[in-house]
């Protein structure tokens, strides 16, 4: 098991992860704002999400971004939901990935 301090270099890195990945798809820098924990259902697997959300800033000044590594099948690819209708917390991101 990872000791704490691993544990949370990992987490540094994700979210450093995830903004660059936000920068990169929506041309704007981010701020992380929160972790929410989601579990994802799906017809092979149930798995706990960690969601990041992050504030946009710039030409997308106040808009939300939930972002997550992964899914039920198991990547470690990127995800980010914009939190637009109909999307309006981190479970409806998850779902609607």
């Amino acid at each position: 098991m990872p000791s704490p301090l691993a544990r949370a270099a990992k987490r540094r890195n994700n979210i450093e992860s995830l903004r660059q990945h936000i920068r990169v798809r929506y041309g704007c820098d981010s701020i992380h704002v929160g972790t929410e924990m989601v579990t994802e259902w799906s017809l092979r697997a149930v798995a706990d999400r960690t969601v990041e959300l992050f504030q946009l800033m710039g030409q997308r000044a106040g808009m939300r971004a939930y972002a997550w590594l992964g899914n039920a099948r198991g990547d470690e690819q990127p995800r980010v939901v914009l939190a637009e209708p109909p999307v309006q917390t981190a479970s409806d991101a998850v779902a609607a990935a």
